[in-house]
């Protein structure tokens, strides 16, 4: 396949991810759940956003979520009668994002890094990963959560922020690489949005 075909395709996977993931993390901020992550402002946002808004947040070329290998990979054995630490539709969105990254990671190591985040040692470890693991990878409570926890500002300003030279300043902050130490916002990004 072409490598324009295939990063097309990668962004148009990182878009519906993103959506899936923004659809469940929606429903648990409206129910009140915990938002894997995501700042306290952030989820009032996120709660009352309308479907457009997500959708915009979704095209964010970027995972909008990071995976947490090393939490997953203590599961050592899949027991039947081992109790999963996800709620099944929690699970059922980790195994999906899951198995894209590990696909991902095999056919393109370079878009793993730049659209999921992944580091070497992750995407090592994927590699390394069966098919069959997966189901039992996905079964950590804790594999799945919200991209830049750290940068509650950069969450409020992705939910918000409508103006097209600010949302391409934030798609050049969403692709560096992870930091960690919280993202600084430009000056411009850090004022409030005008009505």
């Amino acid at each position: 396949m072409p490598p324009f075909l295939a990063s097309t395709d990668h962004v148009e996977e990182i878009r519906a991810l993103n959506r899936l993931f923004l659809d469940s993390l929606q429903t648990r901020a409206r129910v009140g759940e915990e938002c894997l992550g995501l700042g306290r402002a952030a989820v009032v946002l996120l709660s009352a956003a309308p479907p457009a808004c997500l959708e915009m947040l979704a095209a964010f070329p970027r995972a909008l979520f990071q995976l947490c290998l090393s939490s997953a990979r203590s599961l050592r054995v899949m027991d039947p009668d081992m109790r999963s630490g996800a709620h099944p539709s929690r699970q059922a969105l980790q195994l999906t994002i899951l198995h894209s990254a590990w696909s991902m990671s095999r056919h393109s190591p370079y878009a793993a890094r730049l659209f999921l985040g992944l580091e070497e040692q992750d995407l090592r470890a994927l590699r390394a990963t069966t098919l069959s693991d997966l189901p039992r990878l996905s079964a950590s409570g804790q594999l799945v959560t919200c991209a830049f926890p750290d940068s509650v500002r950069l969450w409020q300003k992705l939910l918000t922020e409508t103006r097209p030279e600010s949302r391409r300043q934030l798609l050049l902050i969403g692709l560096q690489p992870r930091l960690q130490t919280p993202i600084p916002l430009p000056h411009a990004l850090g004022q409030q949005t005008s009505a």
